[in-house]
Order: C-alpha cells, then sequence, then structure tokens
C-alpha cells in the first residue's frame, strides 16, 4: 500500500545515486566533473566558469561524460 511506497521510492533512488557514483568514478577524471556538474543541473556556461574553461571544452567534455556515463 502507501505505506510501503515511501521507503521503496528512496531506497530505489538511493540505489540510482550509488549506481551513479560508481560509474563517475569510472570514466575520465577529466569529463567527470564536468559530467556530474551536469547532471547537477549546472549549466555549460556555469560549468565553465567555475571550471575556468571555455564554454566548448565543457560542453565537450560534459556531454561525452554523460556519454560515457550511459554506455555503463
Amino acid at each position: 500500500g502507501s505505506d510501503t511506497a515511501a521507503p521503496e521510492h528512496a531506497f530505489a533512488q538511493a540505489q540510482r545515486a550509488a549506481a551513479l557514483h560508481a560509474a563517475l568514478a569510472r570514466i575520465s577524471p577529466r569529463r567527470r566533473r564536468p559530467a556530474a556538474l551536469l547532471l547537477q543541473g549546472y549549466s555549460t556556461q556555469e560549468i565553465a566558469r567555475l571550471l575556468g574553461e571555455t564554454e566548448a571544452t565543457v560542453r565537450n567534455l560534459a556531454y561525452r561524460g554523460v556519454d560515457d556515463l550511459k554506455a555503463l
């Protein structure tokens, strides 16, 4: 019933978060930070400013990192 839905949902979210964390650890460190920041909702412009990179470089690294994660 609805009493068990919330704990099951929380557990599923925790499992997804753990799987994402493990996958992030397996991709290139150069792609890891931009991809992680993108997945947290930062724009490529914000990530570029945070990392001191051009937006084009960040876009390339972030999206390739996300592709790497999808492959895992």
